[in-house]
């Protein structure tokens, strides 16, 4: 959760993208920088990219990978729990007019990626259980 966390704060702090509320469009003082825009730009740095937010929710999506290693009885739960606050926590954000929705779209693909890569490497990997074989005496 920490690591997941950390990398959104740390793509946060160094995001020239600027929050609905400051664009121009939408009554702000900053003009729409293009999401995959890596020209330089002459104006300051929003740090609105992705949402910090919704990463407190969907965080919680180690909890299913850790579920589905240790209590996969908890695994489901664990998801819906995550995916219910990171997009609820999304949404709350976008009705403030803080974050497009879409800002939390890319925050949920990039906690989910960091957490497939760390399942692969911390977690135990599952073992199938093969039949014991009969010893005829």
């Amino acid at each position: 959760m920490v690591a997941s966390t950390a990398t959104i704060a740390l793509m946060k702090y160094n995001s020239t993208i600027h929050c609905p509320n400051n664009l121009l469009e939408y009554g702000g003082n900053f003009a729409t920088i293009e999401l995959f825009s890596f020209g330089n730009s002459e104006q300051a740095a929003g740090k609105c990219w992705p949402s910090g937010h919704a990463s407190t929710g969907f965080c919680l999506i180690a909890l299913f990978y850790a579920a589905r290693a240790y209590a996969p009885r908890w695994a489901l739960a664990s998801l819906c729990l995550a995916l219910l606050l990171g997009f609820s926590f999304s949404l709350a954000q976008t009705a403030r007019g803080v974050h497009f929705f879409s800002h939390g779209l890319w925050t949920a693909l990039f906690i989910w990626s960091i957490n497939i890569l760390l399942s692969c490497v911390m977690l135990p990997a599952k073992r199938e259980m093969l039949p014991a074989k009969r010893v005829h005496l």
